[in-house]
């Protein structure tokens, strides 16, 4: 995307990798103006900076709930993707969240476009226990990639839509350590 104005967005198609639907490596113009969307629960804190460690950019999530939050504060970024039908789709992405600790969790989720459906990439956490759609991550560090296509049949048994929602969550439960994370290379990748 190389701007938006209000709900209009101007893209520049490229064929270098035309597997690639979806990057988002944090290197260029801001969350808003990449088309990503914000929403919060709960009472708390929250920062959303993107930092250079290594020379890459990153995304680096800060939560902390309130004390005069009742259970927990989640807050989440998320945008829209088209994908062109009859692909199989990989999500695969890069997650730091070595500090994270459960109750706390952070999660990479895609659903249809009215919520209904959810498939959900999360770090250990009560908070997704015996949920539907919910792939635990083997670790809380890392680069990690899925077939989505696959485990949305296998969940849902059909097909990954054309227009999905891709969320960044954050979740903190314990008051006593904020859930801090770092994210990186997001990217969807479909082949026929």
């Amino acid at each position: 995307m190389l701007k938006n104005v209000g709900e209009a967005y101007v893209f520049n198609v490229s064929y270098e990798n035309p597997e690639i639907f979806f990057q988002e490596d944090f290197e260029r113009l801001s969350l808003t103006q990449m088309g990503w969307r914000f929403s919060e629960t709960g009472r708390g804190d929250y920062n959303f900076t993107v930092v250079h460690e290594n020379g890459n950019r990153l995304l680096r999530v800060v939560v902390e709930r309130s004390e005069s939050s009742r259970w927990l504060y989640a807050c989440w970024l998320n945008r829209e993707i088209y994908l062109p039908s009859n692909l199989n789709v990989r999500l695969s992405f890069y997650l730091n969240a070595s500090d994270v600790y459960a109750p706390n969790t952070i999660a990479m989720s895609i659903f249809d476009i009215g919520g209904q459906r959810r498939l959900t990439f999360a770090t250990p956490s009560v908070f997704y226990s015996n949920q539907s759609g919910v792939v635990e991550l083997q670790n809380n560090f890392g680069n990690f990639s899925f077939s989505v296509s696959e485990i949305w049949e296998l969940h849902f048994g059909e097909p990954l839509p054309n227009r999905i929602v891709l969320e960044l969550a954050a979740v903190n439960v314990d008051n006593d350590s904020s859930t801090v994370t770092y994210f990186d290379d997001i990217t969807i990748t479909a082949d026929q």
